[in-house]
């Protein structure tokens, strides 16, 4: 039988991190002695409180169809929390609770093209960015940024691939994978150029209460002369180890907002009561993340400063995620050549920077949220083959 399929989804890339990740799991099935650095999953666990929260609501048959746009307690809250933490002003009407930030960048993406619309990518960005943007027929173009000045954004930069086709731009802070945070100069420089451009901005903020050294996280939407064009993305996945409970949450003006839950609710209706009353509860266990984020700066620390060591390395000290972005000079190897070394030499999965765009060819991805012991034993392996 001869099978037609959408040709903007047969056209995508399968996600290189998930990919290593069950890569990983399999080898270990296997019986085979690996260390796995490519995860980006909290090694805790979901705070009491919010698990408790979730149990309950389902106790107390909290388990039918939610209002579409979320719970009303929690987008109150959100509202409340966005407008603190954030400098973004905004309602409970702005807000949309949807299953997993992942998914808030998709249908934002597919709401704000149209079929051979451009879609800037700030490289290196984050695998999926580039695949939704041609499952929504788009294109993604790449803004090579520098690992040399530490990928700091130019107006340059951008000025040399925008086009009139240009009608996205993709921005992650703290960026995954190298972990730098947005500055007031470089949002001011991305106001200045999206304004001039017409151009919407999708701010993906996950990580945004992992950071460190006393940095202060940027949310772009702050800027009163840019929010109106901007689209926050962010959720509980990261912060606070909720990756299971699949529940993440993006905010924009009220006439963008009703654009995307047109397509949302089309697509999934509502998500579970009992997950977004778990991620209510979990606002408040400031005391729990504290304690995370604090073992997550510790490990950065040893994990940096061990990297350092090894011939052929360089690697920026992270201000926030819980990923190592290393450059590695090691017989001219490519990124996927340096994976596959370390893993067949020394049983360490790392992320090859080719998933992640253009600026990566000598990088790799490692993930420290991992336990201590397994970034021990990933050193002490690599120094036996370096």
């Amino acid at each position: 039988m001869e099978y037609v399929f959408n040709k903007a989804i047969s056209q995508m890339l399968p996600s290189k991190t998930v990919d290593l990740m069950n890569k990983g799991m399999e080898m270990r099935a296997k019986g085979i002695d690996v260390v796995s650095l490519s995860v980006g999953e909290p090694d805790f666990n979901t705070p009491m409180a919010a698990s408790y929260a979730g149990i309950t609501a389902i106790c107390n048959n909290k388990t039918h169809y939610t209002e579409s746009r979320g719970i009303l307690p929690l987008r109150r809250r959100l509202a409340k929390k966005l407008k603190e933490d954030n400098g973004i002003d905004c309602n409970e009407m702005n807000i949309l609770v949807t299953p997993s930030a992942k998914f808030a960048l998709y249908i934002a993406i597919r709401t704000m093209v149209n079929p051979g619309d451009e879609v800037m990518l700030l490289d290196p960005s984050w695998v999926s960015y580039a695949q939704m943007v041609v499952a929504a027929a788009a294109v993604p173009v790449s803004v090579p940024l520098s690992f040399e000045n530490n990928y700091t954004i130019t107006r340059e930069a951008l000025e040399s691939v925008v086009s009139e086709k240009s009608r996205l731009l993709i921005l992650c802070t703290p960026n995954n994978p190298t972990g730098k945070m947005l500055t007031m100069e470089e949002a001011k420089i991305l106001a200045d150029f999206a304004n001039e451009h017409n151009i919407m901005i999708i701010s993906d903020e996950i990580y945004e209460k992992l950071v460190y050294d006393g940095n202060r996280h940027l949310s772009i939407a702050s800027l009163p002369e840019v929010a109106d064009r901007v689209i926050t993305i962010n959720g509980f996945s990261k912060c606070a180890a909720m990756t299971g409970w699949r529940i993440g949450y993006l905010v924009a003006n009220e006439v963008v907002l009703k654009q995307i839950y047109m397509f949302y609710n089309h697509t999934m209706t509502c998500i579970p009561a009992f997950s977004q009353e778990a991620a209510l509860a979990v606002l408040d266990c400031e005391k729990e993340l504290q304690i995370m984020r604090d073992s997550f700066c510790a490990r950065r620390n040893y994990l940096v400063n061990e990297l350092r060591k090894l011939p052929g390395v360089t690697c920026h000290m992270p201000q926030g995620t819980f990923y190592c972005w290393v450059k590695m000079e090691r017989n001219n190897m490519n990124s996927d050549q340096l994976a596959d070394y370390l893993l067949e030499k020394a049983k360490v999965i790392c992320v090859p920077g080719t998933a992640f765009g253009a600026g990566s060819e000598k990088c790799l991805r490692m993930s420290y949220a991992v336990p201590q012991a397994h970034l021990e034993e990933a050193i002490a392996r690599f120094k036996k083959v370096l």
